[in-house]
């Protein structure tokens, strides 16, 4: 009966009251206002069945409060009701679909949030208590069999914020039970510019169907959010997102679980980042390509954490893959980690201060490859915290340590460690640091903590002293193996071995090295100490590429050395003022060598120590060999200090071979000296040397010839000028006369002569030029041809060769001359009362001036590259050429003349000319280089006298077998007599008389050799209507002898002879040729023809001996004297031969058919003749003989 009530019951609700639905809607209104607590409403209400399971389609269906606005309105709801709802008295849902519902959601700009323009007040005071008001909506939801929203949209406007509207435009809500579990789970789709999704997971344990008395809030539960993709920065318009933030994407899972209500709830936080960005104001930035954190706790102790309030253990793991930290406040460069592993335990304590306990940390990334335990906490003095870590690492980066270091390193330190340890591998090492971040390295606050980094270095670099702007650096360390310490601010180095290398030169090889920073904070100085070993060339060119250049003051630019070294070195350098270097060291030498400069000598065999500072240097016991003498080196070389002592012996042969010139060779013996090298209070070096020369042969001309047994002194004093940048040099000799030479040199040049400037002579008139060189000299006498020939010899090597120049010239060029002398022999001429001056300028334009007793005029040329070009012109008022050598000129002056001979074109002119006391009138002459300057052409030479010129020209060849000068001349005599007379020849000797003289002459190797038997050529005589009238020559004695043997021969023929001779000899011709070669004159058919009768002559005459092989025949018509026509053959032959043979045929009584031969030899000055019995040819050998036709 029952069965069939209950099937009854059933058909009438499905047959008769489900299709009239609607019509039970406010029945239904009731009861699920009932169940909920809620004001419910709905529009339509229809239903059909599923089954045994009604299903209702409920149109505008809204949810209020009591009261209030409706706080949900849902367009279309369809449910599928349990039948068991008709048996249980409250509404069970099969499933429960939710569509096309929006719930907008806003704050307005007071702050009030509205959903769905209902004010949600969550702390209204007059509203019931939070656990009453959710406890019937909560319990309905649990025992929901299904419910399932879709096609749902939230929609958020901000007025608040002022941000735009955010629509999620499908959330998706799902509730059921499973396996023990109620579970709710809420999921969204997040805007493609924010994110992925976003989900919602809510799970209570419990009973299909809840008890009416248990309390659902204190059910176990446990909920999970996790979100996925999120681009934190986009979300800024909605949410506080940290403007710090640039750039990153998250997603987080965060699950909460209670598991007991007496239990607290414990919460897991874990959050995937990548490419996060975060940069501030202050430029600190942090860059991170993915990292993994994740909190254990409970959910009170991390919202404490959060909010800064006391809190307990919270268990952290972080790990980070591609992290990078810039914060310019805090570090100079940026940091990155390729890897960071890291986990602990956080808290605050009562005091609400943060504490990292049980850190253990891994950090990796090329420069370091570490492990760190120890814990950090917040503290009330330090800003930064305090931190207590110790580890150990396995590689670290050398010079990468600069860049962990903070910003309270002093700055010059960091600029140091940056650019100072270029290179190293420190391995296992250790780590310590205890102590208060915010003082860190601790070097200025010891008492705050302790740091310490030690390993062991290999290969490593050290630039200990880096170049700066205008600063040299010193050669930097390589190859360093040993250990590294870090201890606090204090940085050591201590290395085993290491090399130092120099360019173009051998490594310096260090041992025992201590290099060391103290105090990296402030006042910063670096240490270095070590042995080191090399070369000597290594340690010079050290010198040269280091700041010890500019602590020496380029002393040592220019020198030289042999040898091996051994230095121990000390270095000390102020970081903040590398200027104030302390440098220490000791150069240990056995057998090395040192040179000054290229043009100084050497110091050999050096044995002994030479200590080195910054200061400058000294020595005890150090001794070598200099210019072929023993040498001992003493003292101190420093600013203030008394100097540095050489005291030696030098000999002329280490002289000979230093200098390997000709001209040394003039010095014989050896000599002792003393040298003295300072410093004064302003850092300028100076020398003075000094010696007697006792021992010293000097074979120099007058007035500095010195034998070894008399003393001299000579003096040199070398100082220099800082303020001007000069030094300068001067030596003195004092003996019988002195001579004094100055010399400049500009610091720090490198153009030009070594010497830019100089002055050399006399003292009183030496100064000191500003450029160029020149000699002012006043003496008695003066050889200028010996010291030419002095001066010549130093310009040669030993073997009398040229001295080719090479490298840098040590005196600049001779610009300036004069001298002065009461008596001076110059190109074998006596000069007296000599003054000569020259100069030449910078574009090489020569010009001399010579005043003399016996000379007087000026030259000018223009000269360059050590010839002359262009025309040389000489012009002389007066020109006395006399020859002879003084008795106090020097014995061995002949200047011989170079073989490659260069002449200019030469234009010359004397107003006045004397040879050999003859007046010759005025000279004229004019040449120029021919062809490719192998040959030179006389082009015109003149010579005007009273009675007398002459015309001619030539050729000078430089080269090839013929070299010489050609000379083709024409003499027109107007008046012989005259010319005779005032020439000075033969005074009184000739009246009258006209003709010509042509000479054709070849001189041999001249201007190389001036040997008269080099002169070869011929002459022809024709003179006519002259006579000789008086003889005054020293041919006298040879024509009286002649014409009293023609008078005695001729006597007995009683003709008027002496008659004859007393009233002169007039000649109508006088004619002939004569040839010279080899310093002999030949005569060949020699006539002189006149009413007292005719003279032929043949023979010899020896021009350079003065001697005669003559045969003489004379066919007298009268008697006659000519001891005149002698005396002017003797002085000139060209035209003395003539009148010498005539004056001979005026002694002898002739006739027409009577003829008298004389044999005639001996000196001119004493002739002796002999009556021969018949005519013979003379007994000189004959020679075939070069004929040049004029």
């Amino acid at each position: 009966m029952l069965y069939f009530a209950l099937m009854l019951s059933l058909v009438g609700l499905r047959y008769l009251l489900v299709p009239q639905l609607d019509n039970l809607r406010p029945y239904l209104v009731q009861k699920i206002s009932e169940q909920t607590g809620l004001q419910v409403q709905i529009q339509e209400l229809k239903g059909d069945w599923q089954g045994w399971n009604p299903h209702l389609s409920v149109t505008n269906l809204s949810l209020s409060e009591p009261g209030q606005e409706p706080m949900l309105q849902l367009p279309k709801l369809q449910a599928d009701i349990s039948w068991k709802s008709l048996f249980s008295g409250s509404l069970q849902l099969r499933q429960l679909d939710v569509q096309g519902l929006t719930i907008p959601v806003r704050r307005d700009p007071q702050g009030q949030i509205l959903v769905m323009g209902q004010v949600l007040d969550l702390n209204d005071d007059r509203a019931p208590a939070e656990h009453e008001v959710w406890q019937g909506p909560v319990r309905w939801l649990l025992e929901q069999r299904g419910i399932r929203i879709q096609g749902t949209s939230l929609q958020w406007q901000d007025d608040l914020r002022g941000a735009p509207a955010l629509n999620l435009p499908s959330i998706q809500l799902q509730i059921g039970y499973r396996q023990g579990w109620h579970e709710l789970s809420l999921a969204t789709a997040l805007p493609a510019d924010l994110g992925e999704s976003l989900a919602l997971t809510l799970r209570v344990q419990g009973k299909r169907r809840l008890p009416v008395n248990v309390d659902v809030m204190d059910l176990p539960w446990e909920m999970t959010v996790q979100a996925k993709g999120v681009d934190t920065p986009a979300l800024r318009p909605w949410l506080d997102v940290p403007v710090v933030l640039d750039r990153g994407w998250i997603d987080v899972r965060a699950q909460a679980r209670q598991p007991k209500v007496a239990q607290a709830v414990q919460m897991q936080l874990a959050a995937q980042l990548q490419d996060v960005a975060v940069l501030t104001d202050s430029e600190d930035r942090l860059q991170l390509e993915q990292a993994h954190l994740e909190l254990n706790g409970s959910l009170r102790d991390v919202q404490a954490l959060a909010q800064g309030k006391q809190s307990g253990d919270v268990q952290w793991t972080l790990s980070m893959n591609g992290f990078g930290l810039r914060v310019p406040d805090l570090f100079a460069h940026y940091l990155a980690l390729d890897q960071l592993n890291a986990q602990g335990m956080v808290h605050r304590d009562e005091q609400a201060r943060l504490s990292l306990s049980n850190m253990n940390l891994a950090l990796r990334n090329p420069d370091l490859d570490a492990q760190l335990t120890g814990s950090w906490r917040e503290d009330a003095k330090f800003e930064a915290g305090v931190a207590d870590w110790q580890g150990q690492f396995k590689h670290l980066n050398l010079a990468a340590l600069v860049n962990y270091l903070p910003l309270t390193v002093n700055p010059l330190v960091r600029e140091w460690m940056q650019a100072g340890l270029v290179q190293g591998a420190v391995r296992d090492g250790t780590i310590r640091l205890q102590g208060g971040l915010d003082t860190f390295p601790y070097g200025l606050s010891p008492a705050d903590g302790s740091f310490e980094v030690v390993g062991m270095l290999g290969e490593g670099i050290v630039d200990y002293q880096p170049a700066q702007s205008q600063r040299l650096a010193w050669p930097r360390l390589e190859g360093v193996q040993g250990s590294i310490r870090m201890h606090n601010d204090n940085l050591d180095i201590e290395a085993q071995q290491a090399r130092m290398p120099i360019a173009k030169q051998p490594d310096i090889v260090l041992r025992d090295i201590q290099t060391r920073i103290t105090s990296l904070e402030q006042n910063s100085f670096l240490t270095l100490e070590g042995v080191s070993q090399a070369p000597a060339t290594s340690y010079l060119a050290l010198v040269h590429q280091s700041p010890l250049n500019a602590l020496l003051d380029g002393l040592l630019a220019d020198s030289r050395v042999k040898g091996d070294w051994t230095v121990p070195i000390k270095l000390q350098i102020p970081l903040d003022n590398a200027d104030d270097t302390q440098v220490q060291g000791q150069i240990q030498m056995n057998n090395s060598e040192f040179q000054y400069m290229p043009e100084a000598p050497s110091l050999t065999a050096l044995k002994g120590e030479l200590a080195f500072s910054e200061k400058g240097v000294s020595a005890q016991t150090l001794t070598g060999k200099v210019l072929g003498g023993d040498t001992q080196i003493s003292g101190v070389l420093e600013p203030g200090k008394p100097g540095l002592r050489l005291n030696g012996v030098i000999t002329a042969q280490g002289l000979e071979q230093y200098l390997e010139l000709k001209g040394v060779q003039r010095l014989q013996g050896q000599t002792p000296y003393q040298v003295l090298m300072k410093l004064d209070a302003k850092g300028s070096f100076s020398f003075g040397a000094e010696s007697d020369l006792t021992g010293l042969a000097l074979n120099l001309p007058e007035p500095f010839y010195k034998p070894a047994e008399r003393a001299a002194k000579l003096k040199a004093d070398w100082s220099s000028d800082s303020a001007a940048k000069m030094d300068r040099l001067q030596i003195s000799l004092e003996d019988r006369q002195t001579f004094l030479l100055n010399l400049l040199h500009a610091q720090g040049s490198r153009q030009g002569s070594y010497f830019q400037s100089g002055s050399m002579g006399t003292p009183g008139l030496v100064s000191w030029p500003k450029r160029g060189l020149e000699l002012h000299s006043r003496y008695d006498r003066m050889d200028l041809d010996a010291w030419e020939r002095v001066v010549e010899e130093f310009g040669q090597n030993l073997d009398s060769s040229p001295l080719i120049p090479s490298g840098r010239p040590l005196l600049p060029l001779l610009e300036r001359v004069r001298l002065k002398a009461d008596q001076a022999f110059f190109r074998g001429q006596v000069l007296d009362q000599l003054e000569m001056e020259s100069t030449e300028d910078a574009a090489g334009s020569l010009f001399l001036s010579l005043k003399a007793k016996q000379a007087e005029g000026r030259l000018q040329a223009q000269h360059q590259g050590g010839r002359y070009t262009g025309m040389f012109n000489a012009n002389f008022s007066h020109l006395y050429l006399n020859g002879g050598r003084p008795d106090w000129a020097w014995p061995d002056a002949d200047l011989p003349m170079s073989d490659d001979l260069v002449l200019p074109a030469i234009s010359f002119k004397v107003d006045d000319l004397q040879i050999q006391g003859v007046r010759f009138g005025a000279l004229e002459a004019k040449g120029k280089p021919a062809g490719t300057g192998h040959k030179w052409t006389l082009e015109n030479v003149s010579l005007n006298a009273q009675g007398m010129q002459l015309h001619g020209y030539g050729s000078l060849a430089l080269s090839g077998p013929q070299r010489g000068l050609e000379l083709l001349a024409n003499s027109q005599v107007s008046n012989l007599g005259q010319f005779v007379d005032v020439s000075g020849l033969l005074t009184e000797s000739i009246k009258d008389g006209e003709g010509t003289v042509q000479a054709a002459l070849f001189w041999s190797n001249f201007p190389w050799s001036f040997d008269k038997r080099n002169i070869r050529g011929q002459f022809n005589v024709d003179l006519r209507k002259g006579r000789f009238i008086s003889l005054k020559s020293r041919s006298a004695k040879l024509l009286e002898l002649l014409s009293l043997q023609s008078i005695s021969r001729l006597s007995r023929l009683d003709m008027d002879l002496f008659g004859a001779v007393k009233q002169g000899f007039a000649f109508d011709s006088l004619t002939g040729r004569m040839n010279l070669s080899q310093g002999k004159l030949e005569l060949d058919n020699y006539q002189i023809k006149g009413p007292a009768g005719a003279v032929n002559l043949e023979g010899w005459i020896d021009i350079k001996d003065e001697t005669l092989d003559l045969i003489a025949v004379v066919n007298p018509n009268l008697d006659m004297s000519g001891a005149a026509i002698a005396a002017y053959f003797t002085v000139n032959p060209m035209v003395g031969v003539g009148a010498l043979l005539t004056q001979w045929l005026m002694q002898i009584p002739m006739s027409s058919h009577l003829s008298v031969s004389y044999a005639v030899t001996g000196k001119i000055d004493d002739p002796q003749l002999k009556e021969l019995e018949v005519p013979a040819a003379s007994t000189a050998k004959k020679e075939k003989q070069l004929r040049i036709e004029p």
